[in-house]
């Protein structure tokens, strides 16, 4: 999967399915604690009651965003510039 096609991609990570770092890139190049971070958010996830499987996950901050998805028995995540709609 290339993620240099995702407009405003500022890094990404591809963990394995136990969490571990596959792959990274760019702002979260050997980004441990983020993965970590991730990671356990999709075990709390995964653990919880929502009547249909999660496919995606986004985690929004004023300026970035995470966008967490499940593909091919890995976990994919890609971190996205956010525009600054006010400005």
């Amino acid at each position: 999967m290339s993620f240099d096609r995702i407009p405003g991609q500022i890094g990404q990570l591809t963990l394995n399915l136990s969490g571990a770092i596959l792959s990274s890139g760019g702002d979260l190049e050997n980004d441990e604690i983020t993965a970590a971070s991730i990671f356990k958010l999709l075990t709390a996830v995964r653990t919880g009651d929502f009547g249909s499987e999660v496919e995606k996950i986004s985690v929004n901050y004023a300026d970035h965003s995470y966008t967490v998805s499940a593909l091919n028995n890995k976990i994919n995540i890609v971190k996205k510039a956010v525009a600054d709609v006010y400005a």
